[in-house]
């Protein structure tokens, strides 16, 4: 009877590890988005436009930055002329994939 215990606390332990593990990988897919989307982004011609950083938008051409907010998969950028939103933001590789009003736009990872 006494091994058996020790296997179940044994088990019931080791389970608890990986069920822990799991929903801190989880928590914030806010920062997971960031993360993926910091650094400097640009057209096919390899300029950089602009350079995300973790709470800003900075414009090369402008020499500003601007705040943005995340709302799920979606960047609300805190523009000059009022703010505007990038929607349905995801990341393949090296490119970057948004909708605007003028559609399915995507920009290319600056190195």
């Amino acid at each position: 009877m006494k091994k058996f215990l020790i296997i179940l606390i044994f088990a019931s332990c080791n389970h608890d590890n990986n069920t822990d593990k799991k929903k801190s990988d989880l928590t914030n897919p806010t920062d997971s988005l960031i993360s993926r989307i910091v650094g400097k982004w640009g057209g096919e011609n390899s300029h950089p436009v602009w350079e995300i950083t973790k709470d800003s938008m900075y414009y090369f051409n402008e020499k500003k930055s601007y705040y943005y907010l995340i709302h799920k998969k979606d960047m609300i950028v805190l523009y000059k002329e009022g703010p505007f939103m990038l929607g349905d933001i995801h990341v393949l590789k090296d490119t970057l994939f948004f909708e605007t009003d003028a559609g399915i736009t995507k920009a290319f990872r600056v190195r």
